[in-house]
């Protein structure tokens, strides 16, 4: 289901439907007319009223030289 299809020119798109305090994951995708690949698409995060996230947990790094 498509929720919107936007033009070359618009640059902003507003959810009426989301509700506070939920997040939310769009799908997007980009067509490009004289690019080959001509598709761009990935996933989007969003939300509004949002808790904020306190901790976001811990990474391990390790590099070797060989």
């Amino acid at each position: 289901m498509s929720q919107a299809t936007l033009t070359t020119t618009d640059t902003s798109w507003a959810d009426t439907t989301a509700a506070p305090g939920v997040e939310y994951e769009y799908w997007m995708r980009r067509t490009y007319a004289n690019l080959s690949p001509n598709t761009a698409a990935g996933y989007i995060t969003a939300g509004y009223d949002l808790p904020m996230v306190e901790s976001r947990g811990k990474l391990l790094l390790v590099i070797d030289a060989t």
